[in-house]
């Protein structure tokens, strides 16, 4: 959608007046035209902007600094170039380069959910043993190294604080391994970690007559909510992966208005281990997936937030057919504000350097990631509910504690 405003953009999402509006009838000769995708949940707009300002001063992602701009046919424009350089049918993007400080920082009102919201949702999928080099969560560092006897500051550990620090309601979660059901009951237990798991009594399920553990599941924060019910479904379009692919809601109550919500959460087949006809699947999945929303919603009769991996970007054809088949809306594109939106899956530089090793932290952040508003980490809103605030976390324990940053949500409703 493009949007045309009289005003001088200072964050993304964000406008000051521009300090000639309504004021004087030439204000066209005071201003410019500029059309940019900021690359951060904004898309393309058209900007009016003064003519004395230049590039640099436009648009803003958290913890990213501009190094030029360009255009579709690949020509840069400098930050400091004024804004009148670009002709107004040209649409320009930046090149995002990460600033490690800030992009890791941690704000003292974190924890805090944004004014006029009253529940904060997350997406986490927090990284099982099973694969990826099998980082484990105990006692290996953010190069996989093991610490010295005596000291853990494992991905455990990592979680805990990672969460603590933002203090979501209710976390949608995805490969939560037996390890992880472990740690999570025995920070509850011994701890002030508020947090338990829906299906903590009963972790497994049944397929073909075996029983596996539910990877795909929720968790809540009992001081706020109370968990009403809750129910785990294994997608009939998987082909994956017996642990995973599938989805488990739950139904909530605030605790101190005793409004009722559901949330539900989803791992969608991975396109690199599915079968030959993924492209259908994914099709399939997404439809299936988009009658579980409508449902939840008919059933239950009040705000769903639906949350998942899906395991495809914003732009694949599988994820326009889950929003538009069930009339839910992205929390990304329709925030009121937004922090930092970027791609949250991050493995970087395994590939080039060391084939098969996993690169924890802010090196496996790679360019190619901060450089899109895409994502495989989504989250999607039925109509009752807005979306307030909007944002991916990626501090020093997130970014070591998986290789997905968690994304979360504050919503009003």
């Amino acid at each position: 959608m493009k949007k045309k405003l009289a005003f001088s953009l200072l964050f993304a999402g964000s406008f000051i007046l521009s300090g000639c509006f309504g004021v004087s009838n030439n204000i066209n000769n005071k201003h410019h035209d500029l059309r940019i995708n900021d690359l951060n949940g904004g898309g393309v707009r058209t900007y009016s902007v003064l003519k004395t300002m230049t590039l640099g001063e436009t648009v803003r992602k958290r913890g990213c600094e501009i190094e030029y701009f360009y255009d579709e046919s690949g020509v840069h424009y400098a930050v400091d170039a004024p804004c009148t350089s670009v002709p107004s049918d040209v649409v320009l993007k930046p090149y995002y380069k990460i600033m490690e400080e800030s992009f890791t920082w941690i704000n003292s009102n974190d924890s805090k959910i944004s004014m006029d919201a009253k529940l904060r949702v997350m997406t986490y999928n927090v990284l099982s043993d099973d694969w990826n080099n099998k980082p484990q969560m105990h006692g290996y560092d953010e190069h996989n190294e093991k610490y010295p006897e005596g000291v853990d500051d494992g991905r455990d550990d990592q979680n805990m604080r990672t969460i603590l620090n933002y203090m979501p309601d209710v976390i949608g979660v995805q490969e939560f391994d037996d390890q992880w059901y472990s740690a999570m009951k025995n920070y509850y237990i011994n701890g002030d970690f508020p947090y338990r798991v829906v299906n903590q009594a009963e972790t497994k399920y049944t397929l073909n007559g075996s029983k596996k553990t539910i990877y795909t599941t929720l968790m809540y924060n009992d001081d706020r909510v109370t968990l009403k019910d809750w129910k785990h479904t294994r997608f009939k379009t998987a082909d994956t992966n017996e642990n995973c692919r599938s989805y488990t809601y739950g139904v909530f109550a605030m605790n101190d208005t005793d409004e009722e919500f559901v949330v539900v959460s989803s791992h969608w087949n991975h396109l690199d281990s599915s079968k030959e006809d993924t492209p259908r699947r994914e099709e399939e999945q997404a439809r299936e997936t988009a009658e579980v929303y409508k449902t939840l919603e008919s059933e239950f009769g009040c705000p769903v937030i639906a949350v998942g991996d899906m395991n495809q970007l914003d732009s694949h054809p599988s994820i326009k057919t889950l929003v538009d088949e069930s009339g839910f809306k992205d929390a990304k594109y329709t925030a009121r504000n937004r922090g930092l939106c970027c791609d949250t899956y991050h493995i970087g530089n395994g590939d080039e350097e060391e084939p098969g090793k996993w690169y924890r932290g802010i090196e496996s952040v790679l360019p190619a990631l901060i450089n899109t508003d895409e994502a495989r980490d989504h989250i999607y809103l039925s109509d009752d509910v807005e979306s307030i605030y909007y944002n991916t976390v990626s501090t020093v324990d997130a970014l070591n504690s998986s290789d997905h940053m968690p994304v979360y949500v504050d919503v009003a409703f």
